[in-house]
């Protein structure tokens, strides 16, 4: 089942952290630091599904080379206590194969960079052996400065602020991206960024445990964290066990009610397009049909119209004879007078000498 999960981290020097360690552990790479001149060797770290740069257009080319662009964000900043990076931690549904997560992550950096024109060094993680073999997640580690043609420029104050609604912009926003891919993938599993309160729901949430406390947990000792994640699940379980409140009740059967119409709503929808379908085809059906009707008809025009033409053309030929023939006949006849007058001169003519 999909859950809900991210959460923002800041890679500060204040903490003893630097970007460029950061940077190599979550890549699974080898980076050498030249501020701390240490070299920082996660190359032998497995889980590393998928590991990408994203970068504004027109930028140095030193952006998309991983140590260059990390040995250039510790050099850019001068404080002892300055934030260097900053981290999107998110669960990736565990119900995407690998492409779909690898879509799911980039369609979002690509959102952030949109929005806050950063730079940002992506690494998808799959389940660690020991662990929870869905807990595929992705670590969106981001520079703290806008970028551009130039290199590095101002700060992107506005994701420290709370008072912006930044972060919780983001929070929504990789809810709508997850529920996007779970519904192009086929699922009806959705999440939702809110609260559990918030969303009518009547449990406590758990605690992140952490790298430390997972660690524990994982040799078999017991943490604070998970200790108190027991309990909590403790609590829960016996929500579920007691009968509901008349409140709960209700708000339990409005959400079966908003379910059921959400359903009903899908399956009209459903049935309207395969309605709509149906019709395409008995339309293109009737087409079909109509075209070899109108083709049939066409050819017999068109045959017609040819033996008119040859018609047209044989009586041409007839009335051209039968004038020739006439024309012929005129000559002969005009030829045959001509003769005839000339024998009857020389005829008067000789009657003449025969006079004299």
């Amino acid at each position: 089942m999909a859950i809900y999960h991210l959460s923002v981290k800041t890679i500060s020097r204040s903490a003893g952290r630097s970007a460029t360690a950061a940077a190599a552990y979550r890549s699974g790479t080898k980076i050498h630091c030249q501020r701390e001149d240490k070299t920082f060797d996660y190359t032998h770290k497995g889980g590393v599904e998928n590991r990408e740069i994203f970068t504004p257009e027109y930028v140095p080319e030193w952006a998309t080379d991983r140590e260059k662009l990390w040995n250039t964000v510790e050099l850019t900043e001068t404080r002892k206590n300055s934030t260097v990076a900053r981290e999107f931690e998110v669960a990736l549904p565990a119900e995407l194969d690998p492409y779909q997560r690898s879509q799911l992550v980039r369609g979002f950096v690509k959102e952030i960079i949109t929005r806050h024109q950063c730079v940002v060094d992506v690494a998808i993680h799959a389940p660690s052996r020991e662990g929870d073999d869905r807990n595929y997640h992705a670590h969106i580690l981001m520079s703290t400065r806008r970028i551009d043609h130039t290199g590095f420029t101002e700060k992107t104050r506005e994701l420290d602020e709370k008072k912006s609604g930044e972060v919780l912009y983001w929070r929504e926003q990789w809810a709508n991206h997850c529920n996007y891919a779970l519904e192009r993938a086929g699922y009806r599993e959705r999440i939702d960024h809110r609260s559990l309160d918030a969303q009518g729901i009547d449990r406590e949430p758990t605690i992140h445990l952490g790298v430390s406390a997972t660690a524990l947990e994982r040799r078999n000792h017991s943490s604070h964290l998970g200790d108190e994640n027991r309990e909590t699940v403790a609590r829960n379980q016996a929500r579920l066990d007691r009968p509901l409140s008349l409140d709960h009740e209700i708000i339990a059967t409005e959400k079966l009610l908003a379910e059921l119409e959400s359903e009903h709503k899908t399956a009209i929808v459903e049935a309207t397009a395969q309605q709509e379908l149906d019709d395409h085809a008995k339309a293109m059906a009737f087409l079909e049909d109509g075209a070899d009707d109108l083709m049939a008809r066409w050819d017999a025009e068109l045959e017609q119209e040819q033996r008119a033409q040859q018609s047209e053309k044989v009586e041409k030929v007839r009335e051209a004879e039968r004038k020739k023939e006439q024309t012929q006949k005129r000559e002969r006849e005009q030829n045959h007078d001509r003769g005839e007058g000339r024998l009857g001169f020389v005829r008067n003519s000789a009657k003449c000498s025969i006079t004299d």
